[in-house]
Formats: structure tokens, C-alpha cells, sequence
């Protein structure tokens, strides 16, 4: 067999932000060896395969995350704690990804895709069986060290959705990937919140109470570990070299007439990573990146305040509704879930990354001041169907604001975006759940409460209009 070498040569410009390597390729039958290698059924097989496996893991730990919500009143007596405390452990999430959302984005940028994956999921496995061994009335501190080291997990799993797409898939599959990750995640949340008032009932007895939550916690931590075990077999075939991957993608995305990615000469120029300090200052002198940043926080901030406070905004103003609130709260989450798995595969339709964005926003806004009518007017029977509307509108953002981050700041890490992204989301959810549960503890304020919510949205939709779309990476792939 010919041996084939490639020449790499680096052409640098002072004042250039980055420096391109251009790869040299001997022929253009290995050119087509590569993208027939890359777009073969086994190795579709092997990528589906490890998206799979992560599904699972950020659907689990998406599942720990709102497990104790559904029973919060019940746990409170359990425990015998506050229900403050009680909040905590769904709280706990936010706080510890903004805390540590940049070392494990370090650690993903250094240590690579299949490295993170790993650390996420054996944190996710062994926070679970802190929360099995947590599971006594005189436990609770064990149980929230378990929900801390969950949590911990959350700050590897909700920044890869995208760099796992744009590492382990050709280009015309990304937005779907990235979509179906995402909505793992939401599919966990949402099996989480049936599934613990269906397994943990409430009874009078405390023992026949601790046995039920026992078990639940147990199958949980059993999961976990059968997930882990995924991990290593569907992540076993990949190595994590940055530039290899992009430069076969690069390949894929080329049209079928073209001889080569650059003109008539088999050349694929790719562009370096950045060292991570200097990445973070680039994002934050994108203008376009940072009012993305700050419309995304702004969105799915609001998405996790609405959820949150659910109960708090409708049941005083309808009182005696537990269940159709809880059956709201299931439509928000589900309604979501067709949204971001539609709307992965009409961007890699599309490629209308602002479009998308624009017009998912204005309709958010349009169920946000619905849904303050609907309760002011208390129309129970309406507020279901504004509920799966927003959730829908809401929800599919998700995908698309990771994918436009990492189209407008290639060739910057889809780890990094991703993370600052759910980095502004946790804050803005906080703040927001802080702000609006200060209102709404006050008598006949549940519309102030909404109007806070539906003028910053508004605010959100007009940052997202004036973004300027750059097609970064789309671009380089042409």
C-alpha cells in the first residue's frame, strides 16, 4: 500500500485573531476514503451509540434534579426541616453550575469529550448512591451532600450537547444531535416529576413512607450505574484529538461536485484552538455573543421560574387545583420536549439559526401575556393548552441558542458557548425565582409577578432581534 504523508503549514498574521493550519492531502481518493469512512453504517452505528449512552446520563441526572419537588410537603415532615431547605436540593443545581461551570469546562477543553463524559457520569452515579444512603429521617445532610455531587455532574452534562455534535457528527446532523441531548435531558425532568409522587404516595405511616423512598432512590442509584457502564462502551471507540475531528467534518460538509474543500487543491484549512484564557476574553468582546448570552439566560430563565412557581401563580388566584397544576406542569415540560426535538431538525433543514430564534421568542412572549390573562381571568381549561404553548416556544430555544453560540463564535469551543449559555441561565433563574417568590408572597400581586416575567421577555426578544448572525463555521466549511 502507498504511504501517504501530510504536510502541515502554518500561515500566521499578527494581527489575526486566529491561525489557519492548512493539511495537504496527497489525493483525492484519500479525501473520499476519509468522508466514505466517516459516513459508513458502522461508524453511524458508534456515534448514535455514544449519543445514546449521554442521552441517558443527562436524562438521569435531569431525573435527580426534580425528583424531591413533587413531594416536597411530605419530605418536610420526614425530614423535619423547612421547606427552604426542601427547595434547596432542586436549588442546589443552579448554584453549583454557576460555581463550577468554568473548571469543568477547563477540564472538558483539556482532558476532552469522552474524558467529560466519564467524569459526568460517575459523579451522576455516585451523587446517586449519597442520596440512596441519605434516604433515613435522620439523614437529610447526606442526602443533600448527594444532590451536591449530582449536581456537579449537571456542570459537565448541560455544556456538551453541542460539542458532542460538533465533534462526534458531520455537519448536516448536528442540530438534530445537539436537539435529541437537550431533549434527554427535558425527558428525565419530565419522568422525574411523575414518577416520585407515583412511587413515594403520601401515607400516614412513616416507616411504609421510608421504604418507598428508599426504593425510589435505590433504583435511581442502580440506573446510574448501569449508565455508567454505557458511557465506557459507547465512548470507547473515540479519541479525543480537537483538530482531526473538525478537519473530517470540514470534508463532509463540502458539496458532492467540489474536488476539495478549498477549490480545485486537496487542501483542508482548519483553525486551531485557542488557549482557554484567551477564549473566555473573546467571548466577552463578541458583542453578538454576549446579548445572545444575556436573550438565552432571559428565556430559560423564565422557563425555570415558571416552572418553579407554578403552584405559587395559579393556585391563589384558583385555589384547590393541585392536580390540574401538576398536570400543567407536566404539559409545560412534555410540550417542550416536541419543541426542541422538531426544532433541531428544521435548522439542519434551514440553517436559519436567527430566524428561528427571533420568531420562537416572539411567541414566547405572546404565551407569556396569555398565561397572566388566563389566570387573571381564571380560565383553568385555557391555561392548559398556554402552558404546552409556551413550553413548546420556551424549551426549543435551548438547541437553537447552542448552535447559533457556536456557529457565531467558531472557532471558539461549542463547550465553552454552551456552558457561559447555561451559566447565564442558572443566574437569571435564581435571580428571577428570588424576585418573582418575593411578590407573590404578597396579597393580589400574582399580576405584578406576570408582568415582571412578560416585560423581561420582551426585553429578551429585542436583544435577540439586533444579534448580528455571523456564519463563522458554516463559512469555514465552504
Amino acid at each position: 500500500m502507498e504511504n501517504r504523508q501530510h504536510v502541515v503549514t502554518h500561515e500566521s498574521d499578527e494581527n489575526a485573531d486566529t491561525v489557519p493550519i492548512i493539511i495537504a492531502s496527497n489525493s483525492k481518493q484519500e479525501c473520499q476514503s476519509t468522508n466514505d469512512s466517516l459516513t459508513s453504517k458502522d461508524n453511524r452505528r458508534k456515534r448514535f451509540m455514544a449519543l445514546f449512552a449521554f442521552s441517558l446520563l443527562t436524562g438521569s441526572n435531569g431525573m435527580q434534579w426534580i425528583t424531591f419537588a413533587p413531594i416536597a410537603v411530605q419530605l418536610e415532615g420526614y425530614y423535619n426541616v423547612t421547606s427552604t431547605a426542601i427547595n434547596w436540593l432542586s436549588q442546589i443545581y443552579m448554584a453549583t453550575y454557576i460555581l463550577f461551570i468554568l473548571p469543568s469546562t477547563w477540564l472538558l477543553e483539556t482532558d476532552g469529550l469522552k474524558a467529560a463524559v466519564t467524569y459526568g457520569g460517575l459523579l451522576n452515579a455516585i451523587g446517586a448512591w449519597l442520596r440512596y444512603s441519605g434516604s433515613h429521617p435522620d439523614t437529610f445532610w447526606l442526602l443533600m451532600v448527594g444532590q451536591i455531587v449530582s449536581s456537579l455532574a449537571q456542570s459537565f452534562t448541560l455544556g456538551i450537547p453541542a460539542k458532542l455534535a460538533a465533534i462526534w457528527f458531520p455537519m448536516n446532523q448536528r442540530s438534530a444531535a445537539t436537539a435529541i441531548a437537550v431533549f434527554a435531558n427535558q425527558v428525565g425532568s419530565a419522568i422525574g416529576f411523575i414518577l416520585s409522587p407515583i412511587s413515594v404516595p403520601v401515607v400516614i405511616n412513616q416507616a411504609v413512607f421510608s421504604h418507598n423512598l428508599s426504593n425510589l432512590l435505590l433504583a435511581q442509584a442502580c440506573s446510574c450505574m448501569i449508565i455508567i457502564i454505557l458511557i465506557f462502551i459507547g465512548t470507547a471507540q473515540y479519541n479525543d484529538n480537537e483538530n482531526i475531528p473538525s478537519v473530517l467534518d470540514l470534508q463532509l460538509a463540502r458539496d458532492d461536485d467540489q474536488e476539495s474543500i478549498s477549490g480545485n487543491q486537496n487542501h483542508i484549512i482548519v483553525t486551531p484552538r485557542h488557549p482557554f484564557t484567551r477564549d473566555i476574553k473573546m467571548l466577552i468582546m463578541n458583542r453578538n455573543f454576549m446579548l445572545l448570552l444575556i436573550s438565552y439566560g432571559i428565556i430559560t430563565g423564565s422557563y425555570y421560574a415558571i416552572s418553579t412557581l407554578l403552584g405559587e401563580i395559579i393556585l391563589p388566584e384558583i385555589p384547590n387545583q393541585e392536580v390540574a397544576v401538576g398536570i400543567m406542569g407536566f404539559i409545560l415540560i412534555i410540550s417542550g420536549l416536541v419543541g426542541a426535538f422538531l426544532v433541531g431538525f428544521w435548522l439542519d433543514w434551514t440553517r436559519r439559526f436567527k430566524g428561528t430564534t427571533v420568531t420562537f421568542y416572539i411567541f414566547s412572549v405572546i404565551a407569556a401575556v396569555a398565561f397572566t390573562l388566563g389566570v387573571y381571568f381564571k380560565q383553568l381549561e385555557v391555561l392548559y393548552f398556554i402552558c404546552g404553548a409556551f413550553g413548546f416556544f420556551a424549551t426549543a430555544i435551548l438547541p437553537v441558542g447552542f448552535e447559533f453560540a457556536a456557529e457565531m463564535t467558531y472557532p471558539i469551543s461549542e463547550g465553552l458557548s454552551s456552558g457561559l449559555l447555561n451559566c447565564s441561565a442558572q443566574i437569571f433563574g435564581i435571580s428571577l425565582i428570588s424576585i418573582m417568590d418575593r411578590i407573590l408572597n404578597r396579597p393580589s400581586h400574582t399580576l405584578i409577578a406576570n408582568c415582571v416575567l412578560i416585560g423581561l421577555l420582551a426585553l429578551g426578544m429585542i436583544l435577540t432581534w439586533i444579534i448580528k448572525l455571523e456564519r463563522r463555521r458554516e463559512n469555514m466549511a465552504t
